[in-house]
């Protein structure tokens, strides 16, 4: 979790909400999924996907919100496939401007900055071959 960017991370690719509902406490409040617009509850068999928003309330009151990051997943679909690659691509030769979020989606080796180091584990997960760290 990074309190600055409120961004949380740490989630399986694949996972659902009810996966990520048993890794997240809540003292005292209640912790409730959302589409990335914030507008739609998600339920417990959706699958996680970076930009979806965790809230925790409490007495009916927003008192926390996180977005999700889900590690090489920068279009928010909950895969790692080939248009995740692209839109790194695209980055790297500024053709495309990502948002913060994508960017720490996409920021693999986590230096600050989407380069071509960061192409090859998303690659590598989907050959099959490893896995990209979501930790």
């Amino acid at each position: 979790m990074d309190e600055s960017s409120k961004f949380i991370n740490g989630f399986t690719v694949g996972s659902t909400i009810k996966d990520a509902k048993s890794l997240i406490a809540g003292t005292n409040c209640t912790i409730q999924f959302f589409s990335s617009d914030g507008k739609t509850q998600l339920g417990d068999s959706e699958k996680m996907k970076t930009g979806q928003i965790i809230r925790a309330i409490a007495d009916g009151q927003t008192k926390y919100e996180y977005r999700v990051v889900i590690r090489g997943d920068l279009n928010g679909d909950g895969v790692l496939n080939v248009l995740d690659i692209v839109m790194q691509k695209r980055q790297i030769l500024g053709t495309q401007t990502l948002t913060a979020l994508q960017k720490s989606a996409g920021d693999l080796d986590r230096n600050g900055t989407i380069n071509v180091l960061d192409i090859v584990p998303i690659k590598r997960d989907i050959m099959g071959t490893a896995k990209v760290p979501q930790k």
